[in-house]
């Protein structure tokens, strides 16, 4: 078994005992909700992160061309780009992040194991998209107000399809 199938076999087994234990359960966030919090203890340079919830159709990864629309992009220039795309889950009472490691490119039983694994934390978390505060630089604002703007960018993006849909 390769690297990258060990990660994904140590997941299913995480969340596996995760749900065993009760530790998990979804947060009460509805999309273009936002929220903050501190980076990672291993990153703690990266500061206060800001997250926006995602409707479920809309994929996680954040290099999808959805999230490169001029609007957003002007909101996101903001926060200098998005970085993150995952799940928000509450987890032991605390919420918290499960952090998408999916690579771009993968073979289609990698793919077919990722949709296993992506598809566990869907009944207890929601699907977001977020920024580092001072990824490489500090922000021009600060996380709350640039996960505002960028919430604001894509639930106008979300109205304008969902109106252009009920047009056809």
């Amino acid at each position: 078994m390769n690297e990258f199938m060990g990660e994904i076999e140590r997941l299913r087994g995480n969340y596996e005992q995760l749900v065993a234990e009760g530790a998990l359960a979804k947060p009460d966030l509805k999309p273009f909700d936002t929220f903050t919090l501190a980076a990672p203890d291993c990153l703690p340079a990266y500061g206060e992160n800001g997250y926006v919830v995602i409707p479920d159709e809309w994929p996680i990864n954040y290099v999808d061309d959805i999230y490169t629309a001029e609007n957003v992009l002007t909101a996101t220039d903001m926060v200098h780009g998005l970085t993150f795309g995952g799940h928000a889950v509450i987890l032991r009472g605390k919420l918290s992040i499960w952090y998408n490691r999916r690579p771009l490119h993968v073979t289609e039983e990698e793919e077919q194991l990722l949709c296993e694994v992506e598809v566990l934390p869907q009944s207890y978390s929601v699907k977001v998209i977020g920024f580092d505060d001072s990824h490489y630089r500090p922000n021009d604002i600060d996380a709350e107000d640039g996960a505002a703007m960028i919430a604001d960018a894509l639930k106008k993006i979300y109205l304008e399809d969902k109106d252009g849909s009920q047009d056809e």
